[in-house]
């Protein structure tokens, strides 16, 4: 139940209601960044991150790195270690990126 001044505030100076503004202020934008995104976006996000990293690192890197860095198969090694983060920075370029877009 409402008070005198209440409804007063509530309704304009000739009596019809004021209706609140939709409020695009600027933790509009930071509410979409902060959001994660659905799941098959970060599914293709996440894809496509992998497919670059590893593209980068063995088309682009491989053969110009010293043989510490080069990945071997089966082995847990330097290059795995580059080729991962690789992908990691990527991934988390395309997350910072794309909701700017």
């Amino acid at each position: 139940m409402y008070t005198l001044a209440q409804e007063e505030e509530r309704l304009g100076t000739d009596g019809e209601e004021i209706l609140p503004l939709p409020s695009h202020d600027d933790n509009d934008f930071a509410r979409r960044l902060l959001r994660p995104p659905r799941p098959a976006a970060r599914w293709v996000n996440l894809l496509g991150a992998v497919l670059a990293g590893n593209a980068i690192y063995f088309l682009l890197l491989y053969s110009h790195l010293p043989a510490r860095w080069q990945h071997q198969p089966f082995v847990l090694d330097l290059g795995l270690g580059l080729d991962f983060l690789l992908c990691v920075a990527l991934y988390l370029a395309a997350r910072w990126l794309l909701p700017r877009v």
